[in-house]
């Protein structure tokens, strides 16, 4: 039997941490295991982990200068690397990707990790009067880049729908976890503790897990909620620690949390909050929280009209509510726990994970 070939794959974000959970713990290290030899890119300290090369990179803020700079000095190291597969995860590095397919054979992948055309364009991270130009111009260019890439990974099975230049060239690799063994039973847990983990923002739905708790916790003082995580805009990192107090704990906010310390709160909760206003940007995803909170058997508490209403009925992940409830009524719910369904295979990352593997081979 012919020996498989080892691979060099390099996987590059800009603004992603080098550990991030997805392109570090997840598509790193399942190619690392299956003998090939990965570097990754990212924000953080340069360093070996666990068999993947990290290659890590600083910036003073995310619209800076230094910014647009990266995919360039990302580049020259590429040159040297020689990779035989480079996987970028954002629309930022597609130019400096064709420049050095251009140079060298590869074979590129595109993570897509985000609809940029949509975030742009809904979310506060860019002044208003830029965003549509801005949005164009991120959109213009995955179309034209999109002939010299060879395939498509897709986070969300809603791209596949928004994203018509992709064609027939893409997989659909979501952001599943592995199946845990260390949780808490649910007669461990009460309904009081709640958590809310991620990317922090109006977008995201945290002042909404704010505002419920608040009201709760007039009604019964054991209420309290953890936020746990990184707010990329500075109006909602004061924001929300205007909103700390001994029942709102906040960890992180302004800067990166480290995935195990989100893994701890979450071990420590009775409830994970899920909520995303509706926007076009949001409509149709299933947050990677959905994966951890399920996996973990942390009941998930979400609302009807939400993406991932009719799979926590289904399963008895946690509970649906409508949106009319008062605080009486929510707390009437909460006291009745879900009758938890077992997981079907295919809810792990060990199922994407395949996917993956044969995708590179």
């Amino acid at each position: 039997m012919q020996e498989r070939k080892k691979k060099k794959i390099v996987i590059a974000s800009v603004l992603k941490p080098v550990d991030e959970p997805r392109m570090f713990g997840k598509i790193a290290m399942a190619l690392a295991k299956n003998g090939h030899e990965v570097i990754v890119f990212g924000l953080g300290q340069t360093q070996n982990v666990q068999s993947v090369e990290c290659i890590g990179h600083s910036l003073k803020n995310r619209l800076s200068f230094d910014r647009f700079g990266k995919p360039w000095s990302m580049l020259r190291q590429w040159l040297q690397l020689k990779p035989d597969i480079l996987m970028i995860c954002t629309h930022e590095l597609l130019g400096a990707a064709l420049v050095y397919k251009s140079i060298r054979p590869v074979k590129l992948i595109y993570d897509v990790q985000e609809n940029y055309y949509l975030n742009i364009i809904h979310t506060p991270a860019f002044p208003m009067i830029v965003r549509k130009p801005l949005a164009w111009y991120t959109r213009l260019k995955e179309k034209i880049c999109s002939h010299w890439v060879n395939y498509f990974v897709l986070a969300e099975q809603v791209y596949a729908h928004q994203l018509p230049f992709i064609e027939k060239r893409y997989t659909v690799i979501e952001n599943k976890v592995d199946e845990k063994t260390s949780i808490r039973s649910q007669s461990e847990r009460s309904c009081f503790h709640w958590l809310f983990t991620g990317t922090l923002s109006a977008s995201t739905g945290v002042f909404k897990a704010i505002d419920l708790i608040e009201k709760l916790h007039a009604l019964k003082p054991e209420f309290k909620l953890t936020i746990c995580g990184y707010a990329p805009q500075r109006e909602s990192q004061q924001l929300l620690k205007e909103k700390a107090s001994p029942y709102i704990e906040l960890i992180g906010i302004d800067k990166h949390v480290p995935h195990l310390l989100i893994e701890e709160s979450i071990l420590q909760a009775d409830i994970g909050f899920i909520y995303y206003p509706t926007s076009a940007h949001t409509d149709g995803r299933i947050p990677t929280k959905y994966y951890e909170y399920s996996a973990w058997h942390l009941p998930i508490l979400t609302f009807s009209d939400q993406s991932i209403a009719q799979q926590v009925n289904k399963l008895g992940l946690g509970w649906v509510m409508n949106g009319q409830e008062n605080a009486i009524e929510m707390l009437e719910i909460l006291q009745k726990r879900p009758h938890r369904s077992p997981l079907p295979p295919n809810h792990f990352w060990s199922a994407s994970e395949k996917t993956l593997l044969a995708l590179v081979e």
